[in-house]
């Protein structure tokens, strides 16, 4: 344990990537700055820090194909019904594009027109969502930092804890890892979100990670709202999905 809690700080320096065949290179440059660099795959358009994240994007996608013309708009927003609980908006913006490319014989729309349709559904269900809060999660919202990753952790976090409290569990687990890869950001980065949701009483730690086995374990502090105020689209979307989002977030990246 003593190795392992020493050794896990110092391999997340090195500045190392993985090719899609999971081929670890160094490249020559060192991050200037003291920028922080992180062990992360690269495949297509997206960057990896947990397993897991790549084959979870590719079941989202799999169960969202586009598959006659006309349908584009449909299949979007019930997409984005489920990203908008599980990825930060830049994360979820990349999988649309990911979409778009894997369906283009379907589609009739330009790219921009696909992207500004996804701007605006984001925009419109992100309301409905944050509309949804008890009066106590809205003030909790409310004194977050003007950060998109500390109130997107939030969201991911407060999604977390409607799976638990319909599944009758107390708690639930948030891999670091899998988490910057939702806020398109450093597993660093992401653990500060994770401190700060903690420092903020919003969530409190219940159990500690056990490294490579297990993720840290979290409860949700704030009084939820009643299930009927969720929007029928997110909703729709969350109940379909929410095995599927306790699935990702069980690795040991932590």
């Amino acid at each position: 344990m003593i190795e392992a809690e020493t050794g896990t700080p110092l391999l997340e320096t090195l500045p190392r990537k993985w090719t899609p065949s999971c081929v670890g290179k160094l490249p020559r440059a060192i991050p200037r700055n003291n920028t922080e660099v992180s062990l992360h795959r690269e495949v297509n358009n997206f960057s990896f820090y947990s397993l897991s994240t790549e084959k979870e994007i590719k079941n989202i996608l799999a169960r969202y194909p586009i598959t006659w013309k006309g349908t584009r708009n449909g299949v979007l927003v019930k997409l984005i019904g489920e990203l908008i609980y599980k990825f930060g908006r830049e994360a979820a913006q990349r999988i649309t594009e990911e979409l778009y490319r894997l369906n283009q014989q379907n589609i009739q729309s330009t790219l921009e027109e696909h992207l500004g349709e996804f701007a605006t559904a984001w925009a419109s269900m992100l309301r409905e969502v944050l509309a949804s809060f008890s009066q106590k999660e809205q003030e909790a919202f409310a004194r977050l930092e003007k950060s998109e990753n500390q109130r997107e952790g939030f969201l991911i976090a407060r999604a977390f804890a409607g799976l638990a409290e319909k599944k009758r569990e107390t708690d639930f687990p948030i891999s670091q890892a899998s988490l910057a890869d939702r806020l398109s950001m450093t597993p660093p980065g992401a653990g500060k979100v994770i401190r700060k949701l903690c420092e903020s009483n919003i969530i409190a730690r219940t159990q500690p990670p056990v490294i490579y086995k297990q993720s840290a374990r979290f409860c949700w502090l704030l009084p939820r709202s009643q299930s009927r105020d969720q929007p029928s689209a997110v909703a729709e979307a969350f109940e379909g999905h929410c095995q599927e989002i306790e699935d990702a977030f069980l690795t040991a990246n932590n």
